[in-house]
């Protein structure tokens, strides 16, 4: 008789995970403060990158750093092109990059037989199901913007500023998105 209760509690139980870990998006390379592409009628031209400069003030990745008060774009690892001159950068860099944000799905659901042809399943479903919070990219357009901060000492614009406070244009600061989830039944016959 027990081996038919044990049985029954174990059996028909589906569990399902969908995991995806990868790097940041690529950062755009600096735009050039140059008039030249505006007398070619050229797209925009790129900054040069400096060799031996670091890319980041600090790491995006690591949650060490205050988002409010830090720029985390280092404006000193660009400069523009000589006058007259094209960027000699490309568009992107695979080591100047976002922060990583990582997607954590997970479900948890049982089907119970009630006759033959009858069952009934039931399924709970959790997206960010570790309630992992991102910060929104930090301003890369020039890096020859005025870092700037208001008395309190919290950014206010500049290169690699991070926008913690006015909604973008997705309608929202950050990607912070808290854990939800969703209970789904269904009865088949």
């Amino acid at each position: 008789g027990g081996n038919k209760i044990l049985s029954y509690l174990a059996q028909d139980w589906t569990y399902g995970v969908y995991l995806q870990y990868g790097s940041g998006t690529p950062i755009p390379v600096p735009s050039a403060n140059s008039s030249l592409n505006n007398y070619l009628f050229q797209g925009a031209s790129f900054a040069n990158r400096v060799p031996g400069q670091p890319l980041f003030t600090t790491d995006l990745n690591c949650h060490c750093y205050d988002p409010n008060g830090t720029f985390v774009l280092n404006p000193k690892a660009w400069v523009d092109p000589p006058i007259g001159q094209f960027g000699a950068s490309a568009a992107y860099y695979s080591d100047y990059r976002t922060q990583r944000r990582p997607i954590e799905n997970m479900n948890l659901g049982r089907t119970f037989q009630i006759r033959e042809k009858m069952s009934f399943n039931i399924r709970m479903e959790l997206t960010n199901v570790f309630n992992r919070g991102f910060w929104s990219d930090p301003t890369a357009n020039s890096a020859a913007a005025s870092q700037t901060r208001l008395p309190n000492g919290t950014t206010s614009a500049g290169f690699g500023r991070i926008n913690t406070t006015t909604p973008t244009a997705f309608g929202s600061v950050a990607n912070l998105l808290p854990r939800q989830g969703v209970i789904v039944g269904r009865f088949t016959f």
